[in-house]
């Protein structure tokens, strides 16, 4: 999980636009994640998901979460 600080688990503002640039990254990984209001974002995965597909998909997804955090200076 991508919080503002750790310690007391605040969020970003969403002016910051946190959900966005993870989205951003997501899909240059080639995942299709949504922003949603606040800092959040939704992955939809189809009803026929795989296990392994579920893995790349996490995969993906922490991927595109640290470098968001990276570009947050988190």
């Amino acid at each position: 999980m991508q919080v503002r600080d750790r310690g007391s688990k605040e969020q970003f503002a969403p002016s910051v636009g946190a959900n966005t640039l993870v989205t951003k990254f997501a899909l240059s990984l080639g995942l299709i994640v949504r922003p949603l209001p606040g800092d959040a974002v939704a992955i939809c995965p189809p009803m026929t998901v795989t296990e392994a597909e579920i893995d790349v998909i996490f995969d993906r997804l922490e991927e595109a979460l640290g470098q968001a955090a990276k570009q947050l200076s988190v």
